[in-house]
């Protein structure tokens, strides 16, 4: 760059003279053949010049050019760069939206779950006093079984007894003679 624009000041003055017309800086004494000598010379000195200007001109152009396309190269990088990554985030924020999903849904299902356990909690808690109570009326009709047994005469009624008494039977087994034995007091043969 600064070789061009040497050149252009030191070819500036020789421009002026010859657009001018004006000679005068040129001795008159010189003839026709030196003033044509001195004109090829000054022709020659400025094709060299604009020759040199042209090959600057042209590297920087090609410099210019390269540079041009080093700056598309990485513009089409980062584009695609861009596009991946916005990809890449809508998936994110795609899967994202799932989770959420997923999340709401499991505390949704987590908070049923901690329902239904504390119904089952107060259900097991139930079952346990009636099975409390279930066991003193058990007891109590062991009771009334043992002193029916010694008030009763009857030998096949003891042995009814003591087959209850004995026998591996159920709840429910217990619950109907339990009844059974409720409305024998009922009757007033037992109070």
């Amino acid at each position: 760059m600064n070789i061009v624009a040497l050149l252009l000041f030191t070819i500036s003055p020789v421009i002026s003279v010859t657009i001018d017309g004006n000679y005068s800086s040129v001795e008159p004494s010189l003839q026709d053949s030196e003033l044509r000598f001195a004109m090829l010379d000054d022709v020659r000195l400025l094709a060299n010049g604009l020759l040199q200007i042209g090959h600057g001109l042209k590297d920087f152009a090609v410099k210019t050019k390269r540079q041009m396309d080093d700056i598309f190269h990485k513009l089409n990088i980062f584009d695609q760069s861009f596009y991946e990554l916005l990809q890449q985030t809508n998936e994110i924020k795609e899967e994202e939206k799932q989770l959420r999903k997923t999340t709401s849904r499991l505390q949704a299902n987590n908070e049923e779950i901690k329902n239904l356990s504390l119904e089952l909690n107060s259900k097991i808690e139930i079952l346990s006093q009636e099975r409390i109570q279930l066991q003193d009326k058990v007891g109590r009709l062991e009771e009334k079984l043992t002193k029916l047994f010694h008030t009763q005469p009857e030998i096949q009624e003891r042995a009814e007894i003591v087959s209850l008494k004995g026998s591996n039977c159920t709840y429910c087994t217990i619950l109907n003679t339990v009844m059974a034995l409720e409305e024998f007091d009922c009757l007033g043969w037992y109070c």
